[in-house]
């Protein structure tokens, strides 16, 4: 994953920006977190078009989508941590 060409997750965490590409660069989990990341706000955009024009998502599937996203922004915060305790 290209996070220069992706940077929703780094524009959540902007003060965070070099540690969330070097730990992409060398963990495989994160790299594969960053791109769900990535799906979820995508689906989140898709979601809230449709419920906009009233033709499929309910808000719970909404609220799902952001769910998901909060636990995909914790499990990355608790890796940044792990790394920075580490080093």
């Amino acid at each position: 994953m290209n996070l220069v060409s992706n940077p929703r997750i780094i524009k959540s965490f902007p003060d965070k920006r070099q540690q969330i590409i070097d730990l992409c660069a060398k963990d495989t989990v994160v790299c594969e977190l960053c791109e769900d990341y990535e799906e979820i706000i995508d689906a989140m955009v898709e979601a809230v078009s449709e419920e906009n024009s009233n033709t499929g998502y309910r808000s719970s599937s909404l609220r799902e989508l952001t769910a998901l996203k909060k636990i995909l922004e914790q499990e990355l915060l608790e890796r940044l941590g792990e790394q920075q305790n580490s080093n």
